[in-house]
């Protein structure tokens, strides 16, 4: 802070003892400083146990109460107000009005400052831009995660089986350049004479063009195209149950061949403890068994003829597994043989050649029905291509038909025939060209086959990813995730910008006072500038250092007194709310920042910046029994105090239970309302410390002075000022 003539002062911590406050009847603030020099001295001389100084002093008695102990801590600090509310537009413009000044006070809710028109309508633009970039996310998101309709599946199907097709034609037309068979020959052969065929009609359509219809071949052509319909349709629908039933077929041969494998595995786990790799599963055992070094008759000869194999004697080195051998040689209830055929029945012999034999017949017979099955399939297949193929061909043909017989040809009709025929004789030179082709390839033409082949797979694999979307549409898919992000995002793009619109009005969020407005109306400013402070003056806080040397003591949580010069007589409450870490702040001695958070009461006004005191307690132990720590003598193991009964002096033993320099805890010998008697050096009875309990004159609050106790019923900073009844 800067001093009176400008220069830097620093503040240092106002460190104060611990203290022992307030027994029953609370000593005075009004004490002077010679009593309590002469209670501090007189609790030396006793100490010291100085009979001479003993015997010079005066009688003196003091009552045994009932009281508080309470440490504290104190310090000084300045009040802050922490709750302050920092306003700005959150983007830039012009300020068209600004309502307060510095010092007014405002309710929650009250307006501020504006920005200027032409600002606010940009603003305003925003949010309408906004939401409607929202409104099409939203309606992104609901198409994405509607199911797809039956129809859309059954012809992600059907791309599937024609993708499928493409792939296997493009397959065939390689292999064909690579190695023709006679049958590709045939084939290119039939392919010009259709060619040939298709230019024949093409021609003879022109003709027919040029002739009149009539009645008869109008109904014709009308039934002809219905009865292509209905083939068509039938085809189809024969197209896909082939396909279905087909899919079964392969699935049920597939897991049939895998069973067996599987379980031809399992054989030669069970006889030998041997595991088969995949190259294995289709080799017979004969082979698997030579390659292997393995030989049945003399592994299980050795096993028989000599007890080399035990319990506990597998061989790492061989492929069989001893352990195994060892459980069929002499464990196993059934005999087991090496080569030769099982036997039946419960007790039959085992043969390990023959079980395994058995297996691979297994595999085999598997492999033999999964061939037939994909053969059986493909010209399946194929026929059932062929037949849509023909019907489409005929539907497309019956329809060209009527529309030719019910009207008459056009100039544009006959050019169209006419360029049918072009087409069609191009295509019988193609035909001519492919099997030429066929005799002769090129290695061009092999790499374009080649190419055209990956197309297709790549092709089908779309095919397949576009069925699997559409059946996983409303699952949490990649789609649905992104069109979620995107609404997210739209959604936090309009609340920012609803944000920025509310934001250039601005408006008091408390009831406060303006503490600092940092522009003028007509000023632009910038994104985030501060244009006013709030404060709120019924939130304080005292701001201190506490020294190391006390810090250990204060603890969050913890009741405080808190007194202003600029409140003279009059303490406020507070709570410990806030230890800061540790500083040195430069100059060499380490502190702790500590926030209190104190309790206004309601008309009084204060100004951040004041400076104030905290007495902070730090420990708290209610109802003691209390006397004064000079009137206790005897010895360590042994406390006594000296009571006045009935006129009599007697020396009393006592338990004590702590206590400090002014005041020790009796834990039982003397009673509350008992007088113990004792010495002060240069201390008389009228200057007694102690007597003025006796006498009822109170002390002030908690924070006004040395040690003392609290009376039972009052309460801490609201200490009473005379005897509390109990």
């Amino acid at each position: 802070m800067q001093s009176a003539d400008g220069e830097t002062a620093v503040s240092t911590p106002k460190r104060s003892s611990r203290r022992i406050l307030r027994p029953r009847f609370l000593v005075g603030s009004v004490l002077s400083a010679a009593i309590i020099a002469a209670v501090a001295y007189g609790v030396v001389f006793y100490v010291v146990d100085d009979e001479s100084s003993a015997a010079a002093s005066e009688l003196l008695e003091a009552p045994v109460t009932v009281g508080d102990l309470v440490d504290s801590v104190s310090s000084d600090g300045t009040i802050v107000f922490p709750e302050r509310s920092v306003m700005s537009f959150g983007t830039g413009g012009t300020i068209e009005e600004l309502l307060v000044e510095v010092g007014d006070e405002v309710s929650e809710g009250q307006v501020l400052a504006r920005l200027d028109d032409l600002t606010v309508s940009n603003l305003a633009t925003n949010v309408e831009e906004a939401r409607a970039a929202l409104e099409k996310a939203e309606d992104d998101l609901a198409e994405a995660v509607s199911a797809a309709s039956a129809l859309e599946l059954a012809e992600a199907e059907l791309a599937i089986v024609s993708a499928q097709r493409a792939v296997d034609d493009a397959t065939d037309s390689l292999a064909t350049l690579q190695e023709p068979e006679a049958s590709d020959l045939l084939r290119a052969q039939a392919a010009v004479t259709t060619a040939e065929s298709k230019l024949v009609n093409a021609q003879e359509a022109l003709s027919d063009l040029e002739a009149l219809p009539d009645a008869q071949t109008v109904s014709e052509a009308q039934v002809a195209l219905t009865f292509a319909i209905d083939t068509y349709n039938n085809a189809l629908a024969d197209q896909l149950v082939t396909v279905r039933e087909w899919e079964v077929s392969i699935d049920a041969a597939t897991t049939a061949l895998s069973d067996a494998s599987a379980g031809y595995n399992a054989e030669f786990e069970q006889w030998l403890g041997y595991t088969l790799d995949d190259a294995e599963t289709g080799e017979s055992p004969s082979t698997i068994l030579a390659n292997a070094g393995i030989d049945l008759n003399a592994i299980f000869s050795s096993a028989s003829e000599d007890f080399r194999f035990t319990a506990s004697s597998d061989d790492p080195t061989t492929p069989w597994n001893e352990l195994t051998i060892f459980w069929w040689t002499f464990l196993s209830p059934e005999k087991v043989v090496a080569t030769g055929e099982s036997g039946t029945g419960i007790n039959g012999t085992k043969s390990v050649e023959d079980e395994l034999n058995k297996a691979w017949d297994a595999v085999v017979a598997s492999a033999d029905a999964m061939a037939d099955v994909d053969s059986r399939h493909s010209v399946a297949r194929t026929q059932g291509e062929k037949s849509v193929s023909s019907a489409q061909s005929a539907v497309t043909a019956s329809e060209e038909k009527l529309a030719d017989v019910n009207q008459p040809a056009t100039a544009l009709d006959i050019q169209v025939a006419r360029d049918s025929i072009s087409v069609a004789s191009s295509d019988l030179d193609d035909a001519r060209a492919d099997l030429v082709l066929l005799t002769n390839p090129e290695a061009s033409d092999i790499d374009a086959a080649k190419a055209t082949l990956a197309t297709t797979e790549a092709r089908l694999a779309d095919k397949h990813s576009d069925l699997v979307d559409l059946q996983a549409i409303g699952s949490d898919t990649q789609l649905i995730n992104l069109r979620t992000v995107e609404v997210d995002a739209s959604s936090a793009v309009l609340a920012n910008a609803i944000s920025l619109l509310d934001d250039a009005v601005l408006k008091s969020p408390v009831d406060g006072i303006v503490d600092a407005v940092n522009f003028e109306a007509g000023n632009e400013v910038q994104r985030n500038s501060v244009v006013v402070e709030i404060i709120d003056p019924t939130v304080v806080t005292v701001e201190m250092d506490v020294d190391q040397v006390d810090i250990l003591a204060v603890a969050v949580g913890a009741e405080a007194a808190v007194t202003l010069d600029a409140l003279v007589g009059q303490t406020l409450t507070g709570v410990v709310t806030d230890i800061g870490v540790a500083s040195n702040g430069g100059t060499g001695t380490v502190t702790f920042p500590v926030t209190v958070t104190v309790q206004v009461p309601a008309g009084t006004d204060l100004l951040e910046g004041l400076t104030a005191t905290a007495e902070m307690v730090t420990s708290f132990r209610p109802d003691l029994l209390l006397v004064p720590s000079v009137a206790v003598g005897g010895s360590f193991t042994q406390p006594s105090v000296d009571v006045l009964r009935n006129g009599t002096v007697e020396t009393v033993f006592v338990t004590l239970d702590g206590g400090n320099e002014t005041y020790a805890v009796i834990g039982s010998g003397v009673v509350e309302g008992d007088t113990v008697l004792f010495k002060l050096p240069g201390v008389s009875e009228e200057t007694n410390p102690f007597a003025v309990l006796r006498a009822g004159s109170g002390f002030g609050s908690f924070g006004s002075g040395g040690g003392a106790g609290r009376p039972p019923g009052g309460s801490f900073n609201r200490g009473s000022n005379g005897p509390g009844g109990r």
